[in-house]
């Protein structure tokens, strides 16, 4: 199962997705110690000693969430991570459910991950983003995923409520978009979407979509800030005959997260490494740069998953 659909699974079903040392003193005189009939003395107990992390022991580890069927190995980018700092890691390959239980572990953790585990480890306050994905170039450069909820104008719909009853088109092929945050964003207004909506019907793209819904056949949802590209026969103005009702916030595509409890030296450190997007980490991420972020620019998709009362594994 994709990560996408692994995803999915979560957030469409109904059960969607925190001695001190005193001073020297001189010991009083004692008596002789009285002789027992035990031979031998009992040993102490042994100390643990508390070995640093970034040590062979004890390597800072690195979680990494790939994209779909990558089949690229960790070691070129772990020796670069070695040579860089002077310090051990260990970098390993996860599912975003184990890289989410690793990020909330209280233990010093970077992850690298896909946009769904990034929000997930913010919800819950065990990890904070430093680095987001950039993909695409231009006009379509872009962080994430945003959606917006479209309808005829000639339908005169104010808010989600008014999507009641009617048909959402929905073209498969971009979920994301398509359904699921759109989706999300109606739960937060304590409605079901599977209940509340007369369909949901597929269509094959997002031109036949703006059609649909420029007749008033369906609602639906298109990438956020498009609409004025579509071009509808019979159509002059389409921002006049389509309404954008809701804009959802921006899931990101991915990027970094450092755990509460890794060091600020080594986030930073790290952190700088990464930014330069090393060849190493080719075929682990899916991205054209790494930009800085910080926990204010998912704070919105962190406040629609727990609004939506979606849970995460």
């Amino acid at each position: 199962m994709s990560v996408t659909h692994r995803w999915i699974a979560i957030l469409v079903g109904l059960t969607l997705l925190l001695s001190g040392c005193g001073s020297a003193r001189t010991a009083p005189t004692q008596p002789p110690p009285t002789l027992t009939l035990t031979p031998f003395s009992t040993p102490l107990p042994t100390v643990a000693t508390s070995e640093p992390f970034g040590t062979e022991r004890r390597p800072y580890r690195i979680v990494i969430v790939p994209p779909e069927n990558s089949d690229s190995t960790t070691t070129r980018f772990r020796t670069y991570l070695n040579t860089q700092t002077g310090r051990v890691f260990e970098v390993v390959v996860l599912s975003p459910a184990e890289a989410l239980a690793a990020l909330c572990s209280g233990t010093p953790v970077i992850g690298i991950v896909d946009g769904w585990t990034m929000v997930s480890a913010a919800a819950q306050g065990c990890a904070s983003p430093t680095l987001a994905i950039e993909r695409g170039s231009g006009a379509r450069r872009g962080r994430g995923y945003r959606a917006d909820i479209i309808a005829s104008s000639e339908l005169r719909i104010a808010n989600l409520t008014g999507l009641g009853g009617r048909s959402f088109c929905r073209v498969e092929a971009a979920e994301i978009v398509g359904w699921v945050l759109p989706a999300m964003l109606i739960r937060t207004f304590q409605i079901d979407p599977v209940t509340i909506l007369k369909e949901v019907r597929p269509v094959a793209n997002n031109d036949v979509l703006v059609k649909e819904v420029a007749n008033a056949q369906c609602v639906g949802a298109i990438p956020a800030g498009t609409l004025a590209g579509f071009i509808v026969p019979g159509i002059q103005r389409i921002t006049a005959a389509v309404s954008v009702i809701a804009t959802t916030p921006e899931l990101p595509y991915g990027g970094v997260v450092v755990t509460t409890a890794t060091p600020k030296a080594i986030a930073d450190q790290v952190t700088r490494l990464l930014k330069d997007l090393p060849t190493s980490l080719e075929g682990l991420i899916d991205a054209e740069a790494f930009v800085d972020t910080s926990a204010s620019d998912i704070a919105a998709m962190v406040t629609l998953l727990r609004e939506a009362g979606i849970t995460t594994p």
